[in-house]
């Protein structure tokens, strides 16, 4: 009996015990109701752990077009003192045949260069496309009826520009100043010269200063394809030159035999390969050149020491009285379109109203 009470009481007392195990295990079970704290900020965020499949970046694709080129300059300069002289260009198709947009180009040019060597702008009147082989046709056939003692002398020379340029305003106003786009032996060796013509009833506001002439037209006779800085060219037919080494020759790149020379395509011909001749003016534009040739030769008409007026001579750095204007730097030559300063201040000073 005594071990049956004590059977009972042992199962009684584990059953409690395991009872109370279970409620303990339930109330951990039970989420807290206390409220969760944040974690205090650090000085430093903490590191951000990378994606491990980021996003990846688009390719970037060459465009199928270049971009364009830069802004080409299109100014036209002013004179500061609202003066102007009136031009015509000539062209003659036999020599050349420029579309009107490198024309254009072109004067805008030779107009900036006068601008900012005399403060006169150019107006340009007419462009005209005629044969000179035509006119000349016409001449001879014309020949026994000029009687005028000056035109025969002018006809009896063996290219009489002159003759031509005056059949082409005998009968309308002329211009100030004519160029004159054509290719004859002199102006394909040099580039270009000086000519003009006495024409009765007319009024040109810049007087000659050798006579004082009101009626003179001043005109420049320019080869349009005259190179600059050629480099390996035979040019013994100077209108027709062929290039035949891949160094100088003959006296080219300032006397240098020897240059390497560089196809220019922005100008369609070898030029030397040296720092002087690519850094000059005349080799920043295509037309520098041939537009401060045309100021240089329209500048002759009003100097009395015909190549002794250009820039550098003793003539000129005497005129100059030994001013600055005596550098020989390339560029400064150029800037001045190889003429004596003086001549500018000559040409301003010639205007008269008539």
């Amino acid at each position: 009996m005594r071990i049956f009470v004590l059977f009972i009481m042992i199962i009684l007392f584990f059953g409690c015990v395991s009872e109370t195990k279970e409620q303990e295990v339930e109330k951990k079970s039970e989420p807290s109701k206390e409220p969760t704290k944040k974690p205090e900020p650090t000085s430093q965020p903490p590191a951000k752990v990378p994606d491990p499949s980021p996003t990846p970046q688009p390719i970037k694709t060459k465009p199928t077009a270049e971009p364009p080129p830069a802004k080409q300059d299109t100014t036209l300069k002013k004179s500061s003192i609202n003066r102007d002289i009136k031009v015509d260009i000539i062209v003659d198709t036999d020599s050349f045949s420029p579309s009107d947009s490198e024309l254009n180009e072109f004067f805008r040019v030779t107009n900036n260069i006068l601008v900012d060597k005399a403060d006169v702008e150019m107006k340009l009147m007419k462009t005209r496309r005629v044969s000179y082989s035509g006119i000349k046709n016409s001449i001879i056939i014309s020949r026994t009826i000029v009687t005028n003692d000056i035109l025969k002398k002018i006809y009896e020379s063996e290219d009489p520009p002159e003759f031509f340029i005056f059949l082409r305003y005998e009968s309308e106003d002329p211009p100030e100043f004519f160029i004159f786009l054509r290719a004859d032996d002199t102006s394909a060796t040099y580039g270009g010269y000086a000519i003009g013509i006495d024409l009765a009833g007319s009024c040109n506001r810049y007087r000659d200063p050798q006579g004082d002439k009101k009626n003179r037209v001043y005109g420049g006779l320019m080869d349009w394809k005259h190179m600059y800085s050629s480099c390996g060219y035979d040019s013994s037919d100077p209108k027709n030159p062929v290039h035949i080494s891949n160094m100088s020759i003959d006296g080219e790149c300032r006397n240098r035999r020897g240059t390497a020379c560089i196809f220019r395509e922005d100008f369609g011909y070898y030029m030397c390969n040296d720092n002087e001749s690519l850094n000059s003016f005349y080799a920043k534009d295509r037309y520098n050149f041939l537009a401060a040739s045309t100021v240089h030769e329209l500048m002759h008409h009003f100097g009395e020491h015909g190549n002794y007026d250009h820039f550098g001579t003793e003539k000129c750095s005497e005129i100059m009285g030994g001013t600055s204007y005596d550098d020989d730097t390339l560029n400064t030559f150029q800037k001045n379109a190889g003429i004596c300063p003086k001549l500018f201040e000559v040409f301003k000073a010639s205007y008269q109203e008539c």
